[in-house]
């Protein structure tokens, strides 16, 4: 059976950590999934910023890391796009960021760094080379994104015990206002960039490792799952399902009209009469997160990763933000043990929850005005024209 496949990529960068501190506050209570109420800027428009450039005028100097320069000029150092110019990073700031964090971590002196380019879009990541060693630095431009590195550093222990190949996670921690992250280097070929045939087997590996940390139903640090919104997938549902209203800004945009809302909720409530499992999910698998090395994938990037339900929402995930010939696709419901026919049973169950799925990231992209929201509604429009096919 002929499947469409789904694509897309992650988006959205948060400008809030170069705003003063009673402007963090405030700009976060209105922004943050953890605020009271409805996490929408039309749900407080007194607090959102209105656009780039007027937060851009609310940026103070921060004195930690540029030595009483601008923010904007800071993110530049740090590699980060803080205008439309696109600004280019300055290589001699950049290695002596790098150099500090490498010395005060590891104790040695960089000999040679470079930057990692069109293999992610929300970290900027470093190629570092020591004399005793070679390392992967990653930052954040987000300081309230330290919790993501520590929680991926908790799934990449918890993976390892379950014989996911994975790099090691060396130093977790900030500088200045930037979390970072420090992982032994893996050598090998990017997946991206990998053959054909190469590539049918990565995506059955990925299949087995993602059936292997499935049988994850609990992340454990109370400091990682404090930052999630949603306590579990029904919270999600329930909130999706309270937001299809008419004051609902779907409508406004056009993006839906009554008829179609109205046939999205009555799916939704459906579901709320399912029971699912519920396990780890990646979040983001594909050859891009992963180092091939003789046959050997080795898993990169928990960033995105979350207990919700499985198989389906891993699979929901791949089909939207992944350009997958059929075959790969194949290979990777062959390396979870799922035949086709078992497939079939839960395929519509799938393109369900991938409608709740978009529906939720539309929620949390509505309102951030340097968020492109046209990708957001496109790819939630194809999962609900997808479920009415």
């Amino acid at each position: 059976m002929r499947r469409k496949i789904w694509m897309g990529r992650r988006e959205g960068i948060d400008l809030a950590s170069a705003l003063p501190p009673l402007t963090q506050t405030r700009y976060r209570r209105a922004l943050h999934p953890r605020a009271a109420g409805p996490h929408r800027r039309q749900d407080h428009p007194a607090l959102h910023p209105r656009s780039d450039q007027h937060l851009r005028s609310l940026v103070s100097p921060l004195d930690d890391l540029a030595a009483g320069k601008r923010a904007s000029e800071i993110w530049d150092c740090c590699g980060g796009k803080v205008s439309t110019s696109n600004q280019t990073i300055k290589r001699s700031r950049m290695k002596k960021i790098v150099n500090e964090i490498i010395k005060s971590e590891l104790n040695e002196e960089v000999e040679a760094v470079s930057q990692i380019v069109d293999l992610g879009s929300v970290n900027n990541v470093y190629d570092v080379k020591c004399k005793g060693g070679a390392y992967i630095l990653r930052i954040n431009k987000d300081e309230n994104k330290e919790f993501e590195f520590w929680k991926e550093k908790w799934c990449i222990e918890k993976v390892t015990i379950l014989g996911v190949p994975s790099p090691k996670i060396l130093k977790v921690g900030m500088k200045g206002k930037f979390p970072f992250m420090i992982l032994s280097k893996i050598e090998g070929t990017n997946g991206s960039k990998c053959s054909t045939e190469q590539n049918l087997l990565i995506w059955e590996r990925l299949g087995q490792f993602a059936r292997k940390f499935h049988s994850i139903n609990k992340i454990e640090e109370l400091h990682i799952t404090t930052d999630e919104f949603h306590t579990n997938w029904k919270s999600k549902l329930e909130y999706n399902i309270g937001e299809l209203s008419e004051k609902d800004s779907l409508l406004k945009r056009n993006a839906f009209n009554i008829s179609e809302q109205e046939k999205v909720k009555s799916i939704l409530i459906k579901l709320k009469d399912k029971e699912f499992n519920e396990g780890l999910v990646h979040g983001d698998l594909c050859p891009r997160n992963v180092i091939y090395n003789n046959q050997l994938v080795y898993l990169l990037d928990w960033g995105t990763s979350g207990i919700n339900i499985v198989p389906h929402t891993e699979i929901g995930i791949i089909l939207i933000e992944n350009k997958l010939e059929e075959k790969e696709f194949d290979s990777f419901l062959k390396g979870m043990g799922i035949q086709p026919v078992e497939y079939q049973k839960i395929e519509e169950e799938t393109i369900q929850l991938n409608l709740l799925h978009r529906l939720d990231k539309y929620r949390w992209a509505d309102g951030r005005e340097f968020v492109e929201i046209d990708e957001y509604i496109s790819k939630l429009r194809i999962a609900y024209e997808k479920l009415m096919n």
